[in-house]
């Protein structure tokens, strides 16, 4: 995820698909591998998202969308924008 910090902290964003211009940083940007435990829509079949059991993170000190995180909670992200391996 691509990270803002143009207020003076670390936020993790999502940026609109396709994004040619922006490529991932190991060393700034965040990169979370989790479990998916569960797929759901909110108002629409095509509005898609996915609760995601957060296993580990490549850095500590990122919120993601505004929100803090900790390994081992979920968070539930929006499939749009996304790239899921």
């Amino acid at each position: 995820m691509h990270i803002d910090n143009t207020d003076g902290s670390r936020n993790a964003v999502v940026l609109s698909c396709p994004n040619v211009y922006w490529k991932f940083d190991p060393q700034t940007d965040l990169l979370i591998k989790g479990t998916i435990e569960k797929k759901y829509n909110i108002n629409a079949p095509s509005n898609v998202f996915f609760r995601v059991k957060i296993n580990s993170a490549n850095r500590n000190d990122t919120d993601i969308l505004m929100q803090k995180i900790k390994i081992g909670e979920d968070i539930d992200f929006s499939l749009t924008g996304l790239t899921v391996e």
